[in-house]
């Protein structure tokens, strides 16, 4: 249950990394 949680905190740190890297990128583009 531990590497379950582990890789569920991990999926979903990265999908939010994504998710402010696609702002980031928008916020650039309407500069």
């Amino acid at each position: 249950p531990g590497y379950a949680a582990k890789h569920m905190f991990n999926q979903k740190h990265y999908t939010s990394g994504i998710n402010y890297y696609i702002a980031y990128f928008k916020r650039k583009l309407l500069e």
